[in-house]
């Protein structure tokens, strides 16, 4: 490991207690932004650098009161992981990326265009899903049904998955499959909200068709 790396990681050592804090102070969050830049610094090439950024973000995220200010931290996030791929060419930098292109609809395409990029290069349950994720966004429902039937193939359990396949069948107007697959989150979860949602979805459309 070469010094700067270390160094980088020492830096982001001590920044990682202060942000995985319940309830971060103002000192905290200004002392581990400065550990985070120093670190960055150090050596630009450390995914690490980047993945401690994503927290700062959410961190940001979640103390926003009006969806201006959100908007603004989602494309400042977004300015920020762009640049960081032309300084490290990395799938999961790429799929952080592709996260916060999905929040704007403006930045759907973009987020297709690296989401699938990092799905080429190194397929995993997390890239499919993303993958899955913005290809709903573009509705595109038939490849996202691809990428979310990968990615079940790979998960444990699925029932996170499932609500998401129904969707995409909702979508289709297929009633019966969406149907199915709400269920058998359920029957792995009966607490999994978003097939609750979905649930909700299928009998309001299903009544409004038969109406």
């Amino acid at each position: 490991m070469s010094k700067s790396r270390l160094v980088s990681d020492r830096l982001l050592a001590l920044a990682d207690p202060l942000i995985n804090k319940d309830n971060i102070s103002q000192d905290d969050y200004a002392k581990a932004v400065q550990y985070i830049d120093a670190a960055w610094r150090a050596d630009k090439s450390n995914y690490r650098v980047y993945s401690t950024l994503d927290k700062i973000f959410k961190i940001d995220l979640a103390g926003c009161k009006t969806e201006k200010q959100s908007n603004e931290i989602i494309l400042k996030a977004i300015e920020t992981f762009q640049n960081a791929i032309r300084e490290v060419n990395d799938n999961d930098i790429k799929l952080i990326f592709a996260e916060y292109c999905l929040k704007l609809p403006q930045y759907h395409g973009l987020a297709c265009q690296y989401a699938n990029e990092a799905l080429t290069a190194k397929p995993t349950l997390k890239l499919y899903e993303i993958a899955g994720d913005c290809e709903v966004a573009n509705n595109n429902h038939d490849k996202a049904l691809l990428h979310y039937n990968e990615a079940l193939k790979l998960s444990d359990n699925g029932s996170e998955l499932m609500p998401k396949l129904a969707y995409c069948y909702l979508s289709k107007g297929d009633y019966q499959q969406a149907t199915t697959y709400v269920n058998q989150a359920l029957a792995l979860d009966p607490d999994n909200e978003l097939a609750g949602h979905m649930l909700k979805m299928i009998k309001a459309k299903s009544k409004h068709k038969s109406g």
